[in-house]
């Protein structure tokens, strides 16, 4: 169980010894009254378990596949016959030619996380000042990069 559990099932039961009240156990565990009384009914019913989220443990429905992801990686790592290509192109080849559907965004988080790829370093801006204001409207500085006297007689 996790630290949040065990202090879940040590607030639930100093509720069922009338140790605290329920606005009490409602504050410390940042649920309403009403779901503090449902967490209760639940934990007198099935004890621990009802404890423990639902999911926990389970796959997620959008994971991608161990084999594909292998394959995706195996098609576009040194050696492989899709290696080089950037990641909007391999998105398409995978799809064309492999039969492999999966999100480009997906594709490109899974290459970055088995280092098949490295996201670019974001160049930095160049930071510019601005000119000083004139002091009166209209007037500004001229200048001349030439070496020769243009402007003055």
């Amino acid at each position: 169980m996790s630290n949040k559990q065990q202090r879940r099932a040590e607030l639930i039961g100093k509720l069922s010894a009338g140790v605290i009240s329920t606005g009490q156990a409602a504050g410390l565990l940042e649920l309403s009254p009403r779901q503090v009384r449902r967490v209760v009914k639940a934990f007198a019913q099935e004890g621990l378990v009802s404890l423990i989220h639902g999911n926990a443990g389970s796959i997620p429905k959008n994971k991608t596949a161990g084999d594909i992801a292998g394959k995706i990686i195996e098609v576009a790592s040194d050696g492989g016959s899709y290696h080089g290509l950037n990641t909007c192109h391999l998105h398409e080849m995978l799809l064309e030619r492999e039969g492999i559907a999966i999100g480009r965004s997906t594709l490109d988080r899974l290459l970055v996380d088995k280092k098949v790829i490295a996201r670019g370093n974001r160049k930095h801006r160049t930071r510019r000042m601005r000119r000083l204001e004139s002091p009166l409207e209209g007037m500004m500085l001229q200048i001349d990069g030439s070496p020769y006297c243009w402007l003055m007689g």
